[in-house]
């Protein structure tokens, strides 16, 4: 018997159809094979990065944009609740902000996944790879994950999308990028796919009673919203 295909249902909130100008036309291409010393590889190209004072002539350093935080916090200002876990959260950007609103319905702990080692100093950040979070299950009541799944190892996002539905009781939120990164000769955005795949992958990878949400585009970068039972 074939099995069947999760149910989910997929809400444009901008009106827009679910494609990312030029996304369509990405062909995808085979990464580095998944395994943990490739893993590593990928982590300590971030270690650099994070140290970089002069990242390009766009950003200056390697940091969630303006744009990308205020659009992040849109698409969760609605969220009431207790615990948020962002995973790959960097600088923090994203964490400080919601730190900020946390009269506004949505309450601590506010915690970090940053497998490099820049936010050490942090109480609040954890230092792991988002495929194995050393939290339990359901601790959380939102999971994050901004821009984040197109710089993994192309077959990785699998072991992530299980451990956000692993770790969230009621709701996860993510972006993901479907445009190049270039940077010093190479490529950050090893897991490029146009937005209409990473929609049927997050079909499959979660509950058939979610609401996966499509908020707009920052740069080709779609964002989803899903609504857990």
């Amino acid at each position: 018997m074939t099995e069947r295909m999760p149910v989910v249902k997929v809400q444009h909130a901008s009106g827009r159809p679910d494609e990312v100008s030029g996304g369509e036309a990405i062909c995808h291409r085979p990464g580095p094979e998944l395994t943990p010393k490739n893993r590593q590889i990928e982590v300590d190209r971030y270690d650099v990065l994070y140290f970089e004072r002069d990242f390009g002539k766009v950003h200056k350093v390697y940091e969630m944009s303006e744009l990308r935080r205020q659009q992040a916090v849109e698409a969760t200002c609605r969220w009431k609740g207790a615990g948020l876990l962002d995973i790959g959260c960097g600088r923090g950007e994203y964490l400080t902000l919601m730190e900020k609103r946390r009269n506004k319905g949505l309450k601590g702990p506010f915690t970090g996944i940053e497998p490099t080692d820049f936010n050490s100093s942090r109480k609040n950040v954890i230092q792991a790879m988002g495929h194995d979070i050393p939290v339990p299950d359901q601790s959380y009541d939102y999971v994050t994950c901004w821009d984040v799944i197109e710089h993994l190892i192309p077959g990785d996002e699998v072991n992530v999308f299980k451990e956000m539905r692993r770790i969230a009781r009621k709701g996860i939120g993510m972006s993901i990028c479907s445009t190049p990164d270039k940077h010093a000769g190479g490529t950050l955005h090893i897991n490029l796919r146009p937005s209409s795949e990473w929609t049927r992958r997050l079909t499959a990878a979660f509950p058939d009673d979610a609401m996966i949400v499509f908020h707009g585009l920052h740069h080709g970068t779609p964002i989803w919203i899903i609504t857990l039972a």
